[in-house]
């Protein structure tokens, strides 16, 4: 028996009966002792075959591994998932999905002898979209807390929720490490947070003379 059969052919344990045949023609083609190629590679080549097309070697069947997409809120992207799913099939996994998945990384999961590819999807939220690992919120806020500097509070991608003061509205407040979680670096991006402010319209001058002795007031 030739030491290793499948290295000669060129294919691995679990290629077809076409796969090899293939592979032979092709080297067979390039090894022929017509074309200058070796004898003894030549021999080698035919043995080879022999062997593996002869079933002198039992063949393998490759483990079947079914794909599964999962697709991930922003918070579960920031702190990772733990828990059950059911698959389309019926199949029911227990995942643990870590920190910082991102979009098609891939994870692998068994479950009753079966082997079941993870492939990650990312969900669109309703508050944030993703530049990197920053998240962006656009965030809506009255003309009266812009006027007044007001401390207002923002929502982040974990689901917590941190308080910020207004400065200025022209550009974008960053609260550091409130981002998706970059496991490479093992630290979370920043939160850029772009105030869209809410101008209110009046009727008259009363409702004008209103809403500046409610500023002074304040």
């Amino acid at each position: 028996m030739t030491n290793n059969p499948w290295r000669i052919l060129g294919v691995t344990k679990y290629s077809t009966q076409e796969e090899i045949q293939s592979a032979y023609k092709k080297q067979a083609m390039q090894k022929h002792p017509d074309r200058g190629g070796s004898v003894k590679e030549f021999q080698e080549l035919n043995q080879a075959y022999k062997e593996l097309m002869g079933n002198k070697i039992p063949v393998l069947t490759k483990p079947t591994t079914k794909l599964v997409h999962v697709t991930l809120t922003i918070e579960q992207q920031v702190l990772g998932y733990k828990g059950m799913i059911e698959c389309s099939t019926g199949e029911i996994l227990d995942l643990n999905i870590p920190a910082g998945a991102r979009v098609n990384d891939k994870f692998k999961v068994k479950s009753k002898g079966k082997e079941y590819i993870i492939n990650i999807q990312e969900a669109e939220d309703e508050l944030f979209t993703r530049e990197g690992f920053n998240a962006i919120l656009l965030h809506r806020v009255e003309l009266e807390d812009v006027l007044l500097g007001k401390t207002i509070t923002v929502p982040t991608p974990d689901g917590s929720e941190k308080q910020v003061k207004i400065k200025n509205v022209q550009k974008p407040i960053t609260i550091l490490g409130q981002g998706l979680y970059n496991k490479d670096k093992r630290k979370r991006g920043n939160l850029n947070v772009i105030l869209r402010v809410n101008i209110p319209t009046f009727k008259n001058d009363q409702e004008v003379d209103k809403f500046i002795k409610r500023l002074k007031d304040e």
